[in-house]
């Protein structure tokens, strides 16, 4: 996913409700990836300071990341930066 800027996240609460390829990009030959956007949807539990606890908070977020094989051969999806 990415980081939830500004937010500190208890993962022992995080629910993906949804992941969705919003688009597929043509396949890189220099770097060996096809370059995608993901939409991930869900909830997960995030610091609130005014209650001093968690609260649950939905996030609907979309970023740019690389399929590609590893050198096992297996299928791979990594965040590109």
């Amino acid at each position: 996913l990415g980081q939830l800027e500004g937010t500190e996240i208890n993962s022992n609460n995080f629910k993906i409700e949804s992941v969705k390829i919003v688009k597929l990009g043509n396949f890189n030959k220099d770097g060996h990836y096809w370059p995608v956007k993901v939409s991930v949807r869900g909830t997960c539990d995030i610091w609130a300071p005014r209650w001093e606890g968690y609260m649950a908070s939905p996030f609907d977020v979309i970023r740019d990341y690389m399929i590609l094989k590893d050198d096992s051969d297996d299928w791979k999806i990594k965040l590109k930066e």
